[in-house]
């Protein structure tokens, strides 16, 4: 049973680090955040959702592969921010924003991977 324990603290904290690119956003920090930062890659998504599941370790290889390009990623949970995500028009899982300064443009590829991303934000 310890031993199952260990295991489990280990794959949290794995998580955690594989996602330590990406800021969780939530209503109460989401429009400061962009404010205080010109370059934000979000990702609006229901981690139930299979599409979501899918994309989420191209988003992180992305953040990762990004980092020094000063461009931050982010994510919202929609199914926790409901409300946030309906004020931004969200009408579909995943669905992914790049706030550059003032101007807020959404990434249409048909599929969401680690190259088009890049392509995408540089």
């Amino acid at each position: 049973m310890k031993a199952l324990g260990l295991l489990l603290l280990f794959v949290i904290t794995l998580s955690n680090v594989r996602a330590a690119n990406i800021k969780i956003l939530n209503e109460d920090d989401f429009f400061p955040f962009i404010d205080e930062n010109p370059n934000v890659f979000v990702k609006y998504c229901a981690p139930w959702y299979s599409k979501c599941q899918d994309v989420q370790s191209d988003f992180e290889k992305a953040a990762e592969e990004l980092k020094d390009n000063k461009i931050v990623f982010a994510q919202v949970d929609c199914s926790l921010e409901q409300e946030l995500c309906i004020n931004n028009g969200v009408d579909k899982y995943p669905k992914f924003e790049l706030h550059r300064d003032e101007d807020i443009l959404e990434f249409r590829y048909k599929e969401n991977t680690v190259e088009n991303f890049k392509t995408f934000i540089e």
